[in-house]
């Protein structure tokens, strides 16, 4: 029976026994037909001449078919061959037929169980010497469970490069043998370099690692290679081609063959820049902290000295006829002791120990208000603006902050220009969303107003730029160091944020962001009327310095008050078991060894009801739930006039 497909070639007649074989020297048909079995390989010939095509019977048992009930027709193995795939085999066969030797095709046929399989055959046209095809020989092997295997690990491969492209980690590869290097699309993210133009060596890796951080990672993965579990993590620099500086981690693992032998190594790479800038963050809030310590103790010592000069002096001054050289000498120490608790009150802010006054104010108002002290400050070389919207944009403030936040600044931006220049102030009002906050560290969505001081000067080196904020770091001949980081500390205190920007020979621009508060800005309040000093009451005295105790007490009972005095709390509870005069106000320094100012007023209410004037150089950790009642706060270092007036007014408030 001859029968013709649609490709316009004879159709292969099928018939359902195995191919016949010969006896000499080769193997039985029984033989092939095992191995056949054992390999999951079915073959078949066709004979063009003839049109008989032969299947073997392991390529029956491929299709599904019982060589008995097949239909032997060409038409019936295509009606097997998937829909979508018949075309495209029928094209392939035509090809080889015309002018082709060898071919090659993947099918999917439907057994008639209804079952789909998935087939690869490859078959070889023989000619005669003319050219004409003579026989189609070939081979089918069954490679469903291979595919679903390959794909279930494509999957896997394609989650595990979503799961690192979310991570954004990349995946690489070294082989020992051959030195060739393979890494994912995310490193080439990674380490900036466009895609596919990585050479692929070790050399070239290494090449993207800055020089300086190479020792690092390569004694890491030296140690990796004498260690047992082979494993290294190692955090270094890389240098983009288009110049950007980024913070790598990359983790390793060392493969070793059967005998122990390293045959290559495997690992992950991601991109820290941002932890590393996190940390640097926080190491510096730890260094302030640290420093704010140290400065706060030595502050309230100094307090104390302050507090005793300034006494001292105000008290001789009566004696010491206006004019003379011993006036002006007192004058001359009156200027070194201000400027001194000047310097103590940047020590106490950077400690942030200085007890804030925080009050609505118009930023915009209050900057306009200091223009004329700013422009004395800076001298006639440098001319200085103020650029402002005129609205008025209230923020939460001291103001005594504000004007050495000021200060400090406007200070530095004269130094900067000793030839003159320009100083432009700007106050705006600044609404940030999730984008606008993330590139400002330590902000977060919602409306600010934005304090700039801007000057032309010479700039800060790039160098120099990683530290302007640490403590008693300076670029100045004379200069403290604490102005740059004491603006820091004023403005973290009010929840602002600060950034500098900085290039040599184009200037400088500290930003400060302040977050806004809604409503109108209250008129300042009237100062209050001078009250009077003298008076005959009992007050309790407690303070551990011993001259600034002195000189409290000798005050005090000049101006007609009875001074009962102790120097710490414990003894202050044992002179009140002593003294039968009931005491009319309690005079104490806040921070003192053993019992504290604090603790001590709390014992003397269990006994009896006395107002409370709390005398300290810094009480923001002293008070955690605000002053105690009936209580008030004058902070160091104070003249005998202050101290005298506070005495008073804490009397009449007792009084109602």
């Amino acid at each position: 029976m001859s029968m013709h497909g649609d490709m316009g070639q004879p159709s292969p007649v099928v018939y359902s026994q195995t191919m016949p074989m010969d006896d000499e020297g080769r193997p039985s048909a029984e033989e092939l037909s095992l191995a056949e079995r054992l390999g999951g390989l079915g073959t078949w010939e066709w004979d063009v001449a003839s049109n008989s095509v032969r299947w073997s019977t392991e390529l029956f048992r491929i299709y599904g078919l019982d060589p008995e009930s097949f239909g032997a027709s060409f038409e019936a193995y295509l009606a097997l061959v998937h829909e979508d795939d018949r075309e495209r085999v029928q094209k392939v066969i035509q090809q080889a037929l015309a002018d082709r030797e060898d071919f090659h095709f993947f099918e999917r046929v439907r057994r008639p169980s209804g079952e789909l399989r998935e087939l690869e055959s490859v078959g070889r046209v023989l000619r005669d010497d003319a050219g004409a095809p003579l026989k189609l020989v070939g081979a089918c092997m069954d490679v469903t469970e291979r595919n679903a295997v390959r794909r279930r690990e494509q999957r896997r491969e394609q989650d595990l490069a979503l799961t690192l492209e979310a991570a954004r980690m990349g995946a690489w590869s070294w082989d020992a043998a051959s030195g060739e290097v393979v890494w994912s699309p995310e490193v080439e993210k990674i380490f900036g370099i466009e895609p596919g133009s990585f050479e692929g060596t070790l050399e070239t890796y290494m090449s993207f690692v800055v020089e300086e951080d190479r020792p690092t990672l390569e004694a890491a993965i030296d140690r990796a290679f004498q260690s047992k579990d082979g494993r290294y993590s190692a955090r270094h620099r890389t240098l983009r081609p288009d110049g950007e500086l980024r913070w790598v981690r990359g983790f390793g693992q060392v493969l070793f063959d059967d005998e122990g032998r390293p045959t290559g190594l495997r690992g992950l790479v991601t991109d820290v820049t941002d932890e590393v800038e996190l940390e640097a963050q926080f190491l510096q809030a730890q260094k302030m902290e640290s420093v704010g310590r140290l400065a706060g103790g030595v502050a309230h010592d100094f307090n104390n000295l302050l507090t005793v000069i300034l006494g001292e002096l105000e008290m001789a001054r009566e004696f010491i006829p206006p004019g003379t050289p011993m006036a002006q000498a007192c004058d001359g120490i009156h200027e070194a002791s201000t400027r001194a608790a000047r310097l103590t009150r940047q020590l106490l802010t950077l400690a942030r120990k200085q007890p804030m006054a925080p009050q609505r104010m118009d930023l915009s108002a209050a900057v306009e208000e200091r223009l004329e002290l700013l422009s004395r400050l800076v001298g006639e070389l440098v001319d200085v603006r103020l650029s402002s919207q005129g609205e008025a944009w209230a923020v939460r403030m001291d103001p005594a902050q504000l004007d050495q936040l000021l200060l400090n600044l406007v200070a530095n931006a004269r130094d900067a220009m000793p030839q003159g220049g320009e100083l432009l102030l700007e106050v705006a009002e600044l609404s940030l969303d999730a984008h606008a906050a993330d590139e400002l560290p330590g902000a977060c969505p919602g409306e600010w107003v934005r304090l700039r001081v801007t000057d032309t000067g010479e700039g800060i080196p790039a160098d120099a730029m990683p530290h302007v904020l640490d403590p008693f770091f300076t670029t100045k001949e004379a200069g403290t160091g604490l102005g740059l980081s004491t603006c820091y500390g004023i403005v973290h205190r009010h929840a602002g944020v600060l950034s500098i920007d900085s290039h040599v020979g184009r200037g400088t621009c500290v930003s400060i962001h302040l977050p806004q508060l809604q409503g109108v800005v209250p008129p300042a309040e009237r100062e209050s009327t001078p009250v009077a000093l003298r008076g005959d009451e009992t007050i309790l005295l407690v303070e551990d310095d011993d001259r600034l105790r002195a000189l409290t007490r000798r005050t005090i009972e000049s101006h007609g008050y009875h001074v009962i005095v102790a120097c710490d709390g414990q003894d202050a509870l044992t002179q009140l078991e002593q003294h039968e005069r009931e005491i009319d106000l309690l005079l104490t320094d806040v921070v003192m060894p053993g019992m504290g100012g604090v603790e001590l007023a709390e014992r003397l209410r269990e006994l009896v009801e006395v107002p409370v004037l709390f005398v300290s150089g810094y009480t923001a950790e002293a008070f955690t739930e605000g002053l105690p009642p009936r209580a008030r706060l004058m902070k160091k270092p104070y003249r005998p006039s202050e101290l005298l007036a506070a005495v008073r007014e804490s009397l009449a408030d007792a009084k109602g």
